[in-house]
């Protein structure tokens, strides 16, 4: 999942690799991981999405949210709720300043 985060991940695609139905993928992918495949991939795009934030201070939050797979307004919106406060926020308190502009 995290090679692939930044793609369109489609559960329907991934069953029907294995010949099963999506819900029993979700099924088998929560008794083996103690998640659902979508907070499993939700939570990586974030973490990843911390990770831009903080390693390149220039780079705008939007793109950050695009290269991680989410639209920018639920990227922010997942954000806050994870981290206490908004991408831009949280690079403020956390990160370094953009020199290049």
């Amino acid at each position: 999942m995290s090679a692939h985060m930044g793609e369109s991940l489609d559960l329907r695609k991934l069953a029907s690799a294995f010949r099963i139905t999506p819900r029993h993928l979700s099924r088998l992918f929560a008794r083996q991981c103690g998640r659902p495949p979508r907070v499993v991939l939700k939570d990586l795009r974030l973490q990843e999405g911390e990770r831009l934030l903080l390693a390149e201070p220039c780079l705008a939050v939007e793109e950050v949210a695009w290269r991680v797979g989410m639209e920018p307004s639920h990227f922010t919106t997942y954000f806050k709720a994870r981290y206490g406060g908004s991408p831009r926020e949280y690079r403020k308190v956390w990160g370094s300043l953009c020199t290049s502009k």
